[in-house]
């Protein structure tokens, strides 16, 4: 395991009214999965549907390679609940849920995660040079992550189809 660097701590999005439980779950990993590359790994989750309510609890983990010593973090938890409804109109009749979604995420980089650059006050200069006079890998990450966290979090707004606060 590497240095771990945080980058957002307990960023939330909250979400009342009626939305799509389905298509709103399935984004997660269809998003990071398939347009951000990202490895994703449901760490745990629980379903309950009852009485005519819904209810999802997860927790997620998303991983991005960067490159050989950069690796990008998201973790992040879901939670889902409401009362199931029917609504019909000129399109069609669609299944929807009144309630709650909230998403929270945590996200850092890990530099040299596969442990092996050589440790040691060379090594050190080394790598404080090659950033200062070469290029900067660990801002670059930083940016990238900053740029899909705030993507996952637009995106997850539009699945929601109102605006979250």
């Amino acid at each position: 395991m590497g240095i771990k660097t945080p980058i957002t701590s307990e960023k939330k999005l909250s979400y009342e009214g009626t939305f799509d439980i389905v298509t709103t779950y399935s984004f997660l990993k269809t998003y990071l999965e398939d347009f951000k590359h990202y490895d994703i790994t449901e760490k745990e989750l629980d379903e309950k549907n009852k009485d005519g309510k819904k209810d999802i609890k997860g927790y997620y983990t998303a991983e991005l390679e960067f490159n050989d010593y950069y690796k990008l973090h998201m973790t992040f938890e879901l939670n889902m609940s409401g009362k199931n409804i029917v609504v019909e109109n000129q399109q069609g009749v669609y299944n929807l849920v009144e309630g709650s979604a909230n998403l929270v995420i945590n996200t850092y980089v890990e530099q040299d995660f596969m442990g092996k650059r050589s440790k040691g006050p060379l090594s050190e200069f080394l790598d404080k040079v090659y950033s200062k006079y070469v290029t900067d890998e660990k801002k670059e990450a930083i940016i990238k992550l900053s740029i899909d966290t705030s993507e996952f979090l637009s995106k997850f707004k539009q699945t929601l189809n109102y605006n979250a606060k």
